[in-house]
């Protein structure tokens, strides 16, 4: 962004305060969505669900990072355990909450579970395969209490 003559990188905040058109009604939202939208459409490139990704969502959602405390954790351990379905869609509402750190999504898993991913890489879950989605179910139901394991 060129700011004051020098050309250098800006963070949110900065870009926030100075990226309002009110002669045109452009705002900040808009033009981030417009861009977040152009870039997935000319340049995302979705990577299948693997074993490593399921075990970085599990990680994401049961092993607490510096930025939150096992936001998903007492949501999820219920009795009995969620259907697949309801579980799917949950995660998928989940995945679209992945703490931002420095403009970038905190990859996962934070540690011990070897090379970082970045989940919003991974396709949709709402497009994967039966056998993606039932993996990433058993992966959940591992996470439970034996007694949680009765529903499926």
């Amino acid at each position: 962004c060129l700011n004051n003559g020098e050309l250098r990188y800006l963070d949110e905040a900065e870009l926030r305060e100075q990226v309002y058109y009110p002669a045109i009604g452009l705002e900040w939202e808009q033009l981030w969505e417009h861009a977040a939208n152009w870039y997935a459409k000319e340049h995302m490139r979705y990577r299948l669900w693997d074993h490593h990704a399921i075990k970085a969502a599990m990680s994401y959602l049961f092993v607490a990072c510096d930025m939150d405390e096992l936001p998903y954790d007492a949501e999820l351990r219920t009795e009995p355990a969620m259907t697949q379905d309801d579980f799917i869609d949950y995660l998928s509402e989940s995945l679209l909450d992945v703490p931002v750190v420095n403009g970038e999504e905190l990859a996962y898993p934070v540690v011990g579970l070897g090379k970082p991913v970045f989940l919003g890489e991974y396709l949709p879950l709402h497009l994967v395969c039966e056998q993606s989605r039932l993996a990433l179910y058993e992966a959940y139901l591992s996470w439970l209490q034996p007694s949680a394991k009765t529903k499926s």
